[in-house]
């Protein structure tokens, strides 16, 4: 299952988790695991977005992965209503992963490449994690700060369902003097984001997790 984290008890036992020479944790067949981010192929989840700009659903299934070396690279179909599929790929290292999620949300058309950050596979509150992307629609690109600090562990009730999951305080900038952007995230071991409430209250885009499975 995809959710099994690295731990002492796995490191302890032969009979668990291979892991490459640079520790991370990984499957009998060479492929990348991760806490907080599906990394089984067919993996879905399916998201409402409610925004000014008005409601709908995306889905994001994870498609393929290949091996880099120390790295998987995962590749998520993504799909807004009855529009086409996107594809977009993520990283899988010794230091975390790429989220899937990160896109979701932002207006359309608008691409985020570049990314410098993983999310890490231990994540406590206290925990700091950030870095750069880039935002691009069309030929007009920015280069975006990303700051990432774990607030607390609560109960998210979603779709009828209930998770524990760590909020997650972000900020974004485009510039060191620029106002920061703010979002909230809210992740679950075995799911991944449940939550997401994104910019300021005053033109706020509200994600939830509405359906999942494949794992």
């Amino acid at each position: 299952m995809w959710w099994r984290a690295e731990s002492s008890e796995s490191r302890a036992n032969p009979g668990g988790d291979a892991e490459d020479p640079a520790g991370r944790p990984r499957d009998p067949d060479g492929s990348c695991t991760h806490p907080f981010i599906p990394t089984t192929v067919g993996a879905f989840r399916e998201y409402r977005s409610e925004s000014e700009r008005g409601a709908g659903t995306i889905r994001i299934e994870l498609l393929r992965e290949r091996i880099e070396g120390r790295e998987s690279v995962l590749t998520w179909g993504m799909r807004e209503d009855s529009g086409p599929v996107s594809e977009v790929e993520r990283r899988c290292g010794p230091d975390g992963a790429e989220e899937p999620w990160l896109v979701l949300g932002s207006a359309p058309g608008l691409a985020l490449d570049h990314q410098t950050w993983m999310l890490p596979r231990r994540l406590e509150p206290g925990t700091t994690y950030g870095g750069e992307f880039e935002a691009r629609i069309g030929t007009f690109g920015v280069t975006i700060r990303r700051t990432h600090r774990v607030a607390e562990r609560e109960r998210v009730s979603v779709a009828g369902e209930r998770y524990e999951a760590l909020r997650v305080e972000v900020e974004e900038r485009a510039t060191a003097a620029s106002e920061p952007v703010p979002t909230t995230v809210w992740i679950a071991e075995g799911v991944g984001l449940v939550r997401m409430a994104l910019g300021p209250d005053e033109y706020r885009t509200d994600v939830t997790l509405v359906g999942h499975g494949g794992d």
